[in-house]
């Protein structure tokens, strides 16, 4: 029912590969000045793949530019949407930085989210011990675990975090993509295709 000529998905041209050692530094130079400086949206929605990264970015704010982010670990995540509803009902801007809570069930329709920040594709941790043993039985079949079960996890967490942005009929906005895989290697075209999104634009 939506109308996703309204939406697109965005890759900076200057966006290294999440893996990239510059990547964590060109992140949060591009957050804090699209994400939280830019006044062109009242409602940004920040997904951060590791708590780190977003402590660094948090970090790398003014004291000003903290008073507009809602830091997920320091709200409940009911009332973190509720804050951030009310700043911009009372018309204030405001930034939610948050993980895979924030990615999914989250509604936030309008002008409340105009805009989401995906920090790293969201591929699951190898460390994950459910992942981790997935991984091991598909190998000892002689499986790829990467294409039957990592690519396949990432790929729906993408699609529900993009899916924050086109809530109700008539939502409209840009999904930035921080993470030059998704053009650049072969599987982002198939996570690519797991959204509903027509217009894919590298900047």
């Amino acid at each position: 029912p939506f109308d996703y000529t309204k939406a697109r998905i965005v890759v900076p041209r200057l966006v290294p590969d999440g893996t990239d050692h510059t990547h964590s530094r060109l992140v949060r130079a591009f957050v804090a000045e699209k994400g939280v400086r830019a006044r062109e949206h009242a409602g940004v929605l920040v997904y951060f793949t590791s708590k780190r990264l977003m402590q660094e970015c948090y970090d790398y704010l003014t004291p000003e530019e903290r008073e507009l982010v809602l830091l997920q670990g320091e709200w409940q995540p009911s009332a973190l949407i509720a804050e951030l509803r009310r700043r911009v009902d009372e018309g204030r801007r405001s930034v939610v930085f948050g993980m895979d809570s924030i990615g999914e069930g989250v509604d936030l329709p309008g002008r409340y989210c105009t805009l989401v920040l995906i920090s790293r594709l969201p591929f699951p941790s190898p460390d994950d011990p459910v992942v981790a043993t997935h991984a091991e039985h598909l190998a000892a079949k002689g499986l790829d675990s990467f294409q039957l079960l990592t690519l396949p996890k990432a790929g729906l967490k993408f699609a529900q975090v993009c899916g924050r942005l086109m809530r109700r009929e008539g939502d409209s906005g840009d999904v930035v993509v921080l993470d030059r895989r998704i053009v650049s290697k072969r599987y982002g075209s198939r996570m690519l295709k797991g959204t509903e999104f027509k217009s894919i634009q590298a900047s």
